[in-house]
């Protein structure tokens, strides 16, 4: 395991022109196998199944981005979701290809039944020109629709074992802060050597006596180890010896639990967007009552590929090309038609939040931050609307500091959803009117480097927001 420090790299963005609008293309001819394509990502989609079983980049068309040997009777898992909650029943497979060329999504949706508590829908898009999938989830209950609970809203991406053979992680723990690269053994990444006996606990396997790569420094592996704290946690990766694939967090909004929260990143090389679990927070529940209403939209996340080159000659380089990537791609979220209608807030939807909050003198960096969450619910275990935090640093003599929190937006019935894509916003006349909608915290963590303590230090935020209304 190596852990390399984070120098400041130089993001040099291709200037070269690209086709106004590569061609996007589908072929729904084959009931078994949905081709679909943006002229850079070739996608083989499995309609009524909704996973990816098969993905070629144009930059390596002959390599097979997807793990072919794990397989069920449906074929190679590929790029899928691993829930736990959504039931099944009887799927509707859709798309929507963007008049103008500038996008496909395409999804498969469960209708809510005497047997499955929720309506559910699994989104894809392609955007023109683009080397990656955005990904997106939305979850629907209703009047008529028997009690459920979620347990789990999870992607994997399961790449080819001998190409993806590292993973690339940055910031997952404030006692854990830079890049760790991992190379994985084989033990792990096709099971080499491992017998009965080798599990010796929950999700740990001894590797002792089996052949280990340079810079892999345990004698054993833990999966709950491959995690990463929500606080600073915005992407990771698995590369090899060409390319490389991430995945990346464009907005913490959807995300569960606060920052306080670990998700796991990874298993073996396994690719991991964990949205919504209570791995690591045992507490956390998602239940639903019978004929409540209820929309959660989880994403939109991205998985990007990238490679090496003179530009990007090193792993920490294609990180830092991933994120500028997803950067660039956020304008185009807003005039995503099914996105907008699932509820994804526009830029033009957004405003901020500006919070004076006590307690909150001689802050560092990465000493708290700043949680809006669910009402009157701790915010480790928020879950049922957005969330948004920001990373408290001020030394001022005063006992009261000020911080906005860009890119948000307030709505009343804490974030409830009254219509397609949209929720009731307007201006607040004064500043309790926050504190109504939202628990406000400021979270401590200088006193606990391993992240595992963080406590409220206060309940509630006096505060005003700043709305596009004005």
């Amino acid at each position: 395991m190596k852990h390399l420090p984070l120098a400041a790299i130089a993001i040099v963005l291709s200037l070269t022109t690209l086709p106004a609008h590569a061609q996007i293309t589908i072929d729904t001819s084959n009931s078994t196998n949905w081709k679909i394509s943006n002229g850079v990502i070739t996608v083989d989609w499995l309609p009524g199944g909704g996973r990816i079983f098969s993905l070629h980049w144009a930059a390596f068309p002959n390599q097979e981005i997807i793990d072919q040997t794990n397989r069920d009777h449906n074929g190679p898992k590929g790029f899928y979701m691993d829930n736990v909650g959504p039931g099944g029943g009887t799927p509707a497979n859709n798309y929507y290809l963007d008049p103008n060329g500038h996008y496909i999504d395409w999804w498969i949706t469960f209708p809510a039944s005497s047997s499955n508590a929720f309506t559910w829908s699994q989104h894809y898009i392609l955007f023109a020109n683009d080397p990656g999938i955005h990904i997106y989830f939305v979850l629907d209950h209703g009047p008529g629709n028997i009690a459920g609970s979620i347990g789990q809203i999870q992607w994997v991406l399961r790449s080819d074992l001998n190409q993806f053979t590292n993973t690339y992680s940055v910031n997952t723990g404030l006692g854990n802060l830079g890049a760790t690269s991992v190379p994985l053994p084989n033990a792990v990444l096709f099971g080499t050597g491992l017998v009965a006996g080798t599990n010796v606990q929950d999700a740990t396997s001894d590797l002792h006596g089996l052949p280990l790569p340079q810079g892999y420094r345990r004698q054993f592996y833990t999966k709950y180890d491959y995690s990463s704290y929500e606080y600073l946690h915005q992407a990771e990766g698995v590369y090899g010896t060409s390319m490389a694939a991430w995945m990346v967090v464009p907005r913490q909004e959807s995300l569960t639990g606060g920052p306080t929260k670990q998700d796991l990143i990874f298993t073996g090389n396994l690719l991991i967007m964990e949205a919504y679990s209570n791995h690591l927070n045992n507490q956390m529940s998602f239940h639903v009552p019978q004929d409540a209403v209820m929309h959660r939209l989880y994403g939109p996340f991205y998985l990007h590929f990238n490679a090496f080159s003179n530009t990007h000659p090193i792993a920490a380089s294609l990180y830092q090309e991933a994120l500028a990537s997803a950067e660039q791609l956020k304008p185009a979220y807003d005039s995503e038609a099914e996105l907008l209608n699932s509820g994804y807030a526009p830029s033009t939807g957004r405003g901020e939040v500006h919070a004076s909050i006590e307690g909150a003198k001689g802050l560092d960096l990465n000493q708290a931050w700043a949680v809006l969450s669910d009402n009157q619910t701790n915010v480790q275990y928020s879950h049922a609307g957005r969330q948004y935090w920001v990373n408290m640093r001020y030394r001022q003599l005063s006992r009261r500091s000020s911080r906005h929190i860009p890119a948000f937006r307030v709505c009343l019935g804490a974030m409830g959803r009254t219509a397609a894509g949209q929720c009731n916003c307007q201006r607040q006349p004064d500043d309790k009117a926050l504190g109504q909608l939202f628990r406000g915290e400021l979270h401590s963590a200088a006193a606990h480097l391993d992240d595992r303590h963080s406590r409220p230090l206060l309940s509630r935020i006096p505060a005003r927001s700043d709305h596009p209304s004005r």
